[in-house]
């Protein structure tokens, strides 16, 4: 809930506030001009009305104290709802590429020439063990990356955001995406940094 709409309350709640003591201010008048006009007996009858009406004004101010609570309660609620959406957000704009990203990962070197098919094999493979961001010479790929048939030389770089050691123990494993390939040098990173898809 904005700022606005909280001084709004506010301010509402006060005019009524307001009111109520202007009003019991004019009953204390009159209940004074009963004394000095009425007889006893009528003035007793004032005094059980005022009384009465004001009973029915706590009543109305409790009612307007827990509708205040209420709405803070909801303004809260709201704004922890919010903020995850922002989170959720900000998630899905990394794994679409659209921001820039930073965090500990992975950067594979590969000293010889690796095939298009490799390369996207690798880009899966990564993926697959849970890959945050990923670039190929530093161009990002997001899902409607592509990459383009044939080869290419040394020195090729691959970086990759995600659990760093998970990464690097995945990759090089027997019988792994780097053992297929037949070549490439696996080096964790504490902090990377990728620019957004081009």
């Amino acid at each position: 809930m904005s700022k606005v709409v909280k001084t709004i309350i506010y301010f509402i709640i006060c005019l009524f506030l307001g009111f109520l003591l202007t009003r019991q201010f004019y009953l204390n008048r009159q209940i004074q001009q009963i004394n000095q006009l009425e007889t006893g007996n009528s003035i007793a009858l004032e005094v059980t009305e005022f009384i009465k009406t004001n009973n029915k004004l706590r009543k109305q101010i409790n009612q307007l104290i827990e509708q205040k609570d209420k709405l803070e309660k909801s303004a809260a609620s709201s704004q922890a709802a919010n903020e995850i959406l922002q989170e959720n957000l900000q998630i899905y704009k990394i794994i679409l590429g659209l921001t820039n990203t930073q965090g500990q990962g992975v950067e594979i070197i590969f000293d010889a020439k690796v095939s298009s098919t490799q390369v996207i094999d690798l880009i899966n493979a990564v993926k697959n063990i849970g890959a945050e961001a990923i670039t190929v010479n530093n161009r990002r790929f997001g899902p409607k990356s592509f990459v383009e048939s044939g080869l290419f030389y040394p020195p090729t770089s691959v970086q990759i955001i995600g659990n760093a050691e998970m990464l690097k123990d995945s990759l090089i494993r027997p019988g792994g995406i780097i053992d297929q390939i037949g070549a490439g040098q696996v080096e964790k990173k504490d902090d990377i940094i990728l620019q957004s898809v081009q």
